[in-house]
This record gives structure tokens, C-alpha cells and sequence, in this order.
């Protein structure tokens, strides 16, 4: 598997940060969901349970934050891997992060090389 057949979800409040980040992992060959609310990735993925290989979300975000979003994933759709990403760049942040299943924790603002290999933490299924 390469970036080019893994589709990511991305889910950040920030219009901004938001459209940057599909811009970088588009160039990364990525295929590229946005949202801006946490409540809206989750229907998203429960309307197309198969649809992604990996979700990339925001920690700070009103209503649900990245952590609530985390558990809910990691309690529903177990085998799908999130990436958090916060400007919390604390060790007590990055710890819970780990600690609730994330398979990575981005110190933002997000830069290309943070991004290129996310395809790696893509588990294979069938083997």
C-alpha cells in the first residue's frame, strides 16, 4: 500500500487549516474527506464504514473534541486508525492521546513530512 490508495478522513474546525491539509495530502497522492465538526465525521463514517483507511483529526474542537472523537472511533470502528494533530504539543496531551489508541499525534501547524508517510499506520487486513 502507498499514499496513493489510502483515503483519509480529516476532521478540523479551522476552514483554513482544514483546506491546507487537503491541499498537502493531495499532493501526497492521498485521497481526501473534509469536515469541520466531530459529530460530522462520525456520520460520515458510519454512512461509509469502508470508505476510509484512516482518519486525521483536530484534538481542539467544540462540541466533541479530538479525544471524545478518538474513543468513539476506536470503540466502533476498531480497526481504523486515527491520527491526532493539536498545537498541544505537552507531554500530558500527547500521552492521553497515545494512551486512547491514536497511532500518531502531529504537533501542528502539520508539516509535509508529518503527512507523507501516514500510509503506514494503514493496518492490513487479510493476512
Amino acid at each position: 500500500m502507498s499514499s496513493a490508495a489510502t483515503r483519509i478522513l480529516v476532521i478540523d474546525d479551522d476552514n483554513i487549516t482544514s483546506k491546507i491539509l487537503e491541499k498537502m495530502l493531495i499532493k501526497q497522492q492521498y485521497e481526501v474527506t473534509t469536515c469541520t465538526r466531530a459529530s460530522d465525521a462520525l456520520d460520515i463514517l458510519r454512512a461509509r464504514r469502508n470508505d476510509f483507511d484512516i482518519v486525521l483529526s483536530d484534538i481542539e474542537m467544540p462540541g466533541m473534541n479530538g479525544f471524545e472523537l478518538l474513543e468513539t472511533i476506536v470503540n466502533e470502528f476498531n480497526e481504523l486508525p486515527v491520527v491526532l494533530m493539536s498545537s498541544l504539543d505537552d507531554e500530558g496531551s500527547i500521552s492521553k492521546g497515545f494512551s486512547k489508541g491514536a497511532r500518531e499525534y502531529l504537533i501542528k501547524p502539520v508539516q509535509k513530512d508529518d503527512i507523507k508517510n501516514l500510509w503506514q499506520h494503514v493496518q492490513k487486513t487479510g493476512n
